[in-house]
């Protein structure tokens, strides 16, 4: 699949940009107003959230997103958050599902896929 910013991700598991060009992360969610993606890399996981075809992040969305500690951009185009996880695989699991309960209760229909990252990951992509 072609990497492409994480606003036109059209299907989950497919790579996306970073904020550096060298970083990748793996859509994991596509709600109606917002995406997620997600990188695993040495004991760090990242979620970066992106609009779904509009300019900014609803309010809504970034209110929801700061209450789980994540930081955006002046603009509101995106924000991301970086958690530790030492545990390795089964603590990236336990954050990534922890904020995906919040998200998809908070927001009617949203499609996630069950951790992409870590077949991709294991590749060493």
């Amino acid at each position: 699949m072609e990497k492409v910013k994480l606003i036109h991700a059209t299907e989950l598991g497919q790579p996306v940009f970073g904020t550096s060009n060298g970083s990748t992360y793996f859509c994991c969610a596509i709600a109606t107003n917002f995406k997620i993606a997600i990188r695993d890399k040495s004991g760090s996981l990242s979620l970066r959230v992106e609009p779904n075809n509009q300019a900014q992040l609803p309010t809504e969305v970034q209110k929801m997103m700061k209450q789980l500690g994540f930081g955006g951009s002046s603009e509101g185009d995106y924000m991301s958050q970086h958690f530790s996880c030492d545990g390795g695989p089964l603590a990236a699991c336990g954050a990534y599902g922890a904020i995906m309960e919040q998200v998809s209760h908070l927001f009617g229909h949203l499609d996630v896929n069950r951790l992409p990252w870590i077949e991709v990951s294991a590749k060493g992509s």
